[in-house]
């Protein structure tokens, strides 16, 4: 399996959901084999009220683990992806940014818990962490939501991206991170709130992880 870190990060403010429905598809191959696992991370933003039109979109992606960040309970229709068979299995809706809702096919195993960013501050978001099954694969997970870059939480970005990077070494966990468990390999994936260059996720990409939304796309992520 390979081993790959996904980095897709959502736009500040109102134009969050425009930056999805314009590059959400396109990051999507349109084929994929019969024993890969497809896996989808979405910064709802919290005050988008196009909660039907956000779940029409991300069933048509055909995710067996689908992690959205900024859920508030009422800023994604989640009727439209279970009849797409896909199953809530962590729904922590919360006012403002930090709720989290984690969706997984039907016919995987899933163990999921919410932890603590690992770094203390104003804008301090929790992780969803998951140890995914399917036979004899074993996947783990992190779902990330990094302090955004402004005055208030700028001095805590970098270093909980950096926290995260001292987790893994060549493409798997050296700790138990909430259900994910030490020795998987591992998959980070979310809003880091960084560009693709800085030194933070330069990081990440030592730990013998690759940055799945820059190796297969020519726009900025």
């Amino acid at each position: 399996m390979k081993r790959a870190v996904l980095c897709w990060s959502a736009a500040l403010g109102a134009a969050a959901l425009l930056l999805f429905l314009l590059t959400g598809p396109s990051a999507m191959p349109a084929g994929r084999a019969s024993d890969s696992i497809r896996v989808v991370s979405a910064n709802l933003y919290h005050q988008n009220d196009e909660r039907r039109a956000a779940a029409e979109l991300l069933a048509r992606l055909d995710a067996d683990v689908l992690i959205m960040l900024e859920w508030t309970g009422s800023n994604l229709d989640l009727e439209i992806l279970k009849r797409a068979s896909l199953k809530p299995i962590l729904r922590e809706p919360r006012p403002g940014t930090h709720g989290i809702c984690v969706l997984v096919r039907e016919g995987f195993e899933a163990d999921v818990s919410l932890v603590p960013s690992p770094v203390s501050g104003p804008c301090r978001m929790p992780f969803a962490t998951m140890r995914l099954r399917r036979g004899p694969v074993v996947l783990s997970l992190i779902g990330i939501h990094v302090p955004p870059p402004v005055s208030s939480c700028r001095q805590t970005t970098g270093p909980t991206i950096e926290a995260v990077a001292s987790w893994v070494a060549d493409g798997r966990l050296t700790r138990d991170v909430g259900a994910a468990r030490k020795g998987d390999p591992v998959l980070l994936m979310g809003d880091f709130n960084a560009f693709p260059m800085s030194s933070s996720m330069d990081a990440v990409r030592t730990k013998g992880l690759v940055d799945a939304y820059d190796s297969t796309n020519w726009r900025p992520g």
